[in-house]
């Protein structure tokens, strides 16, 4: 089973650009070197600092010729990933989030993307130059990507100890509303940052950043654990279970910090085990909840919060992270 997270960690490595990827679905690939400090929790922050380092990614395996049906603007196609993301500590026992979780996915991707937004004005043609002039400056639409199917994964913690075999089916949507958009300009996530940017002299100011609407990932899974020491002590033994589980994350342009670009982003990760037993609501071992809040500065300096816990954890941590995040674009 090692070797599942080890091809993981290898791909991630060597590919370097060649795992780039254009969509917000699926972020590019990264490893982050940090020195992680407890300040709060179940552990009264009592828990020693140390170091480590995490890393994610979405790699495509395998996909078919999107498939264009009713305009240009609409296309789909099958898609096979490998998909990771985890976080190790150098001394296992200090890991304040001590998970692990590598899947493979078999996906439809559905995509609509409109190239224009609809109300140009009718001397304006964005495929005519002679016309630009009389274009606005935003000439961008709306854009929507579906992607729905099976996957089956691995989770573990770091030293193996515990591990469970997941499969299911998940949902990611992503939506991206054209910036001159009432969606995009009343985005609630945004609303704070745009205040940011203008007093830090960020040159997009007040315009909604690329990207800032909410991705959401919905997941149903089958988890079968081999190895699960928490779950065994309180069931006496170990069963398969039923989980729903959702991630919703965040990201847009904070500020500007020494001349370089701040970016900011937040992800909220829940797993929810369906109908559990009577000991595993006692043990507190049914819902895990995890909530990651980081700035980043352009050149991968990254601090970062985090509270909550992830399967296999024993108890809820209040940790600050700082390191330093290499991009494989």
């Amino acid at each position: 089973m090692k070797a599942i997270h080890g091809l993981a960690l290898l791909c991630l490595l060597s590919a370097g650009t060649a795992l780039a990827t254009d969509s917000p679905a699926r972020p590019a690939p990264y490893l982050q070197l940090k020195y992680f400090e407890p300040t709060g929790g179940d552990g009264d922050g009592q828990g020693r600092g140390g170091l480590g380092f995490s890393y994610g990614f979405d790699l495509k395996l395998a996909d078919t010729e999107p498939d264009v049906w009713r305009s240009d603007e609409k296309f789909s196609q099958w898609r096979l990933g490998l998909k990771a993301d985890g976080n190790v500590a150098f001394d296992a026992d200090l890991n304040p989030a001590d998970f692990l979780k590598t899947a493979f996915d078999f996906l439809y991707e559905y995509s609509w993307v409109q190239n224009y937004r609809s109300d140009l004005p009718a001397d304006c043609n964005p495929q005519d130059p002679a016309t630009m002039a009389n274009c606005p400056d935003d000439l961008s639409g709306d854009a929507l990507r579906l992607a729905g199917g099976a996957s089956a994964s691995l989770e573990s913690d770091q030293r193996f100890d515990n591990k469970a075999y997941t499969y299911g089916g998940v949902l990611a949507v992503v939506y991206n509303p054209a910036p001159s958009s009432p969606a995009a300009r009343l985005n609630p996530f945004e609303a704070p940052f745009r205040l940011l940017r203008q007093l830090t002299g960020e040159e997009l100011g007040s315009m909604p950043a690329p990207n800032s609407f909410p991705v959401l990932r919905l997941a149903y899974e089958r988890v079968d654990p081999d190895q699960d020491d928490a779950r065994k002590a309180a069931e006496g033994t170990l069963q398969a279970y039923d989980r729903i589980g959702a991630e919703i994350g965040f990201t847009t342009v904070a500020g500007r910090a020494s001349g370089k670009r701040v970016n900011f982003d937040l992800s909220w990760r829940i797993f929810q085990e369906i109908a559990p037993s009577a000991a595993v609501r006692a043990a507190d071992l049914d819902r895990f909840q995890y909530l990651a809040a980081a700035l980043e500065l352009d050149g991968g300096w990254r601090l970062t919060y985090t509270t909550g816990k992830l399967p296999f954890d024993q108890r809820n941590d209040d940790v600050w992270e700082l390191g330093y995040r290499f991009h494989f674009e």
